[in-house]
């Protein structure tokens, strides 16, 4: 999907899902907005044993292979619609989608993976590297660590398809998603905040995990994307 197809479907769930002043006030954020990111990175050669079946519910795995495969609409009506209906052009390429889902069809937690994302220049990152994006657990199924099972099941697959590092990225004072993520074997890569000018540009302060300060003004566009799956 070209950059104006993307920024329509994005307004049009916006103020679907929002209403009129919610999205007046989500477009009023992006005039000018501060973020704090923790980067962290996974290195799949190191790991690509899987993981175990989740506590609860069957993995799922979603991408352009069987994303019409008239069987899993009953899981993706569920995970694609309002601001998720973003989410299935991409998946129609090379985006990826890892969910739990119960013996009664209910979806107990989602993760994306995403490659090409304008966010990905925040981080310093290209397309070529997948990156876990919008995770979720519902309410009745936390505490199951389904979240680190399926960060760990879903870099298995990337491992598998050739790619060789993976990234996601929280909030610090995401405590619980910290722990989640190191949980399944992430390390942290770097600190960012950023003050972002209409989501157009943005000024970071980037640290490294032991120290180490710099400062950066960028640009932000959509990451290009390479090659989906390596050779």
């Amino acid at each position: 999907m070209n950059q104006g197809g993307y920024l329509a479907l994005r307004l049009r769930t916006l103020w679907l899902s929002r209403g009129p002043v919610g999205f007046l006030r989500f477009v009023l954020s992006r005039v000018v907005r501060n973020t704090r990111d923790l980067v962290f990175e996974h290195d799949l050669d190191a790991d690509t044993a899987g993981a175990p079946e989740p506590a609860v519910g069957r993995f799922v795995d979603v991408d352009n292979r069987n994303i019409d495969d008239r069987a899993l609409a009953p899981l993706l009506d569920q995970v694609l619609r309002g601001e998720g209906e973003i989410y299935r052009p991409g998946l129609r390429h090379d985006d990826r989608l890892f969910l739990i889902a119960d013996d009664a069809g209910r979806v107990l937690h989602y993760s994306f993976v995403q490659f090409e994302s304008r966010y990905k220049t925040l981080l310093g990152e290209d397309g070529a590297v997948p990156m876990f994006t919008r995770c979720w657990t519902a309410p009745a199924a936390r505490g199951k660590r389904l979240y680190p099972s399926t960060l760990r099941h879903g870099s298995a697959a990337l491992a598998q398809d050739g790619f060789r590092r993976v990234m996601i990225t929280c909030d610090p004072a995401n405590t619980a998603s910290v722990r989640g993520i190191e949980h399944a074997g992430f390390r942290l890569a770097r600190r960012i905040s950023s003050m972002i000018f209409l989501s157009r540009l943005a000024l970071q302060r980037i640290s490294g995990p032991n120290g180490g300060v710099r400062w950066r003004l960028v640009r932000l566009v959509v990451a290009a994307r390479a090659v989906a799956r390596p050779d």
